[in-house]
């Protein structure tokens, strides 16, 4: 018979705070335990505390008592700590602990650095699929685009860090055709769509859904709205289900497009009337002249997958049963994954960089060219930072229509060819 060992360790939660010195006591360990927060311990890898960059620091009341510690030294990102601990009568104090999923005033040493951040920022880029459209709900018809933001378990939210494709919302069965029908103003549906968040930032609690629905009224006039479902979603399984029963806030498309400042590092703080500023901020500086000159050297090539869409027989009843990648133009999971581009069309395609802050640069031009099914490669040589400069706005070659506008041309369809798509591969400087 085997017995288990289990301790129980008391830590100390009310005291005296006169004649008594201790650093703060909220950095959670892997094992689980809670010790002081010992910035030589934790400086290396994660802080960056320099004895030649003294900390600026302002001292802001938090909602439950304790206090947050705004810091700055001029080389790092605004930090924010908090202390975990009130000062209450007779000059005591006593801790303070967040029944939360995980506490906001404890700090997990693996995450120190993302979760002291003034500015939360992400360590991954998530990334929204479509799982399926469920005949459980009553969602208004129309084109709808997701877009996600990370919250703490306080609900401070980031910025949106990820944007789905486009969800189709119509009356009918993909396998149905005869049933299929589009939706005018606000016209319910039977649908409900299921989501899930792949590539999930732990260092986050929860993520709030926003949407674009596109429909229109009855003159076929193209209408738009934003919303923001209320609740929040919890990101332990990363899934989520939006039925059109839950409760939603109106918002302004330019919401979801705000650029926010992106701060680097501060050299001077205040506060007024418990507003903090910041002065002499520091931010990236984008390279314009590089960033077009790498995107110039990046390849872009004309693809078609092998596997057509369209399986179905004479009676539009479906070929197998191996779901959407095996059925027609108007599966919503082909509208999803699979929207292409027209044949003998121009498009001009370009690509923007996200930052180690977050940050997104303005997109800038690709390389442009008239594609041709004999040669579906737009083949560039390797970007050199000394060597590759190229004049923009001009047609490096008549015959191709190789430009520096990111100007492409899709060649005719035929029999063989009928799905049109890009795949971008980026040649590292």
């Amino acid at each position: 018979m085997k017995t288990a060992n289990l301790q129980l360790k008391q830590y100390k939660t009310e005291g005296d705070i006169r004649h008594q010195y201790n650093p703060l006591h909220n950095i959670k360990n892997a094992d689980g335990t809670i010790s002081d927060f010992n910035t030589n311990e934790l400086n290396t890898d994660q802080l960056h505390i320099d004895l030649s960059k003294p900390l600026d620091l302002q001292c802001q009341p938090s909602y439950d008592g304790t206090v947050n510690l705004i810091i700055n030294d001029d080389a790092n990102p605004p930090r924010i700590i908090n202390s975990r601990f009130s000062v209450i009568e007779d000059n005591r104090y006593r801790v303070i602990n967040r029944n939360q999923k995980e506490q906001t005033n404890l700090y997990d040493v693996s995450k120190i650095d993302q979760q002291t951040r003034l500015f939360r920022t992400i360590n991954k880029i998530p990334r929204i699929e479509l799982k399926r459209i469920l005949s459980t709900g009553c969602l208004p018809g129309g084109n709808y685009t997701f877009y996600i933001k990370y919250a703490d378990n306080d609900y401070n939210k980031t910025d949106v860090v990820a944007e789905s494709g486009i969800v189709s919302i119509f009356n009918g069965n993909v396998y149905e055709p005869k049933t299929i029908s589009g939706t005018i103003l606000n016209e319910k549906t039977d649908k409900a769509i299921n989501l899930k968040i792949l590539n999930i930032d732990d260092s986050f609690y929860r993520f709030y859904i926003y949407y674009v629905r596109e429909y229109c009224d009855s003159d076929g006039n193209i209408l738009t709205e934003a919303k923001q479902i209320r609740e929040p979603f919890e990101l332990t399984t990363g899934e989520c289900t939006i039925t059109g029963f839950e409760a939603a806030d109106v918002v302004s498309v330019e919401e979801l497009n705000i650029n926010y400042l992106l701060v680097d590092s501060v050299k001077t703080q205040a506060q007024v009337q418990n507003m903090l500023f910041f002065g002499n901020v520091a931010s990236t500086i984008i390279d314009n002249a590089t960033f077009q000159d790498i995107s110039y050297h990046i390849g872009v090539s004309l693809v078609q997958e092998p596997s057509s869409i369209g399986w179905i027989d004479e009676n539009y009843e479906p070929k197998n049963t191996d779901g959407y990648l095996q059925s027609e133009y108007y599966s919503y999971k082909n509208i999803y994954y699979k929207l292409g581009y027209w044949p003998d069309e121009f498009y001009r395609l370009g690509v923007a960089y996200i930052m180690n802050n977050d940050s997104i640069t303005p997109v800038y031009n690709l390389r442009g060219i008239a594609f041709d099914w004999t040669n579906p490669t737009n083949v560039v040589e390797t970007y050199d930072k000394e060597n590759s400069k190229l004049n923009r706005n001009t047609i490096l070659n008549e015959t191709t229509l190789d430009n520096t506008w990111g100007v492409f041309k899709n060649p005719s369809v035929d029999e063989t060819h009928c799905v049109i798509d890009y795949q971008r591969q980026q040649v590292h400087p």
